[in-house]
């Protein structure tokens, strides 16, 4: 079991807003380079990326109102999920797990909208989403409007609406267990820094 985090061991994963993601080494030697799919209209950006980490993924927003989760182990870079048709553009995210329970997750999401989503996974090992499967279109699509309303059991969703009136640009940390099950936005609010 994971207890802690070794910061001498690992990599870097950078990105551009053009979708390509870089992969270096700890002393910044360039290992790999990917694109992620859907950017290849160039009037779409990738507005922010988070590690995965206990499950080596990582998750990509996107100004076309996706979120799509690619794994990354060796040389493996693919899609395994696209979380599609949300309301706004995601424009940050923050990623927290549980050391000592590593099937317990959050995903926190600022949009442009000024609201933020928070998913709280009681089953991340097994797939943020659970086993899902569309072989016609590739990676699973995993319907924001049907994560809102629970029909992924190991993913129940929070929208904390209209928190800022402008864009939320930043979220984290998540040091906050409990901001799952907070009723007031007053928690929610201790996790976003202003500009």
């Amino acid at each position: 079991m994971l207890k802690e985090t070794d910061y001498t061991n690992g990599r870097y994963i950078s990105a551009g807003r053009d979708g390509r993601v870089n992969f270096w080494s700890i002393e910044y030697q360039q290992q790999k380079s990917c694109c992620i799919d859907n950017l290849k209209d160039v009037s779409l950006w990738m507005t922010d990326m988070t590690c995965l980490p206990n499950i080596n993924m990582l998750a990509c927003a996107t100004t076309d109102r996706n979120i799509m989760f690619y794994e990354f182990t060796g040389s493996l870079f693919e899609k395994k999920y696209e979380i599609v048709q949300m309301p706004f553009s995601p424009l940050c995210m923050d990623y927290w797990f549980d050391f000592s329970n590593q099937k317990r997750a959050i995903l926190i999401i600022g949009d442009d909208g000024g609201n933020v989503t928070v998913i709280e996974f009681n089953d991340v090992m097994g797939g943020p989403f659970g086993q899902l499967q569309d072989k016609l279109r590739g990676a699973p699509q995993v319907i924001y409007r049907d994560l809102l309303k629970g029909k992924y059991p190991t993913a129940k969703t929070k929208v904390h609406q209209g928190i800022h009136r402008d864009w939320v640009n930043q979220v984290g940390p998540m040091m906050y267990c409990n901001l799952f099950h907070s009723t007031t936005n007053d928690v929610t609010l201790n996790l976003i820094r202003s500009p």
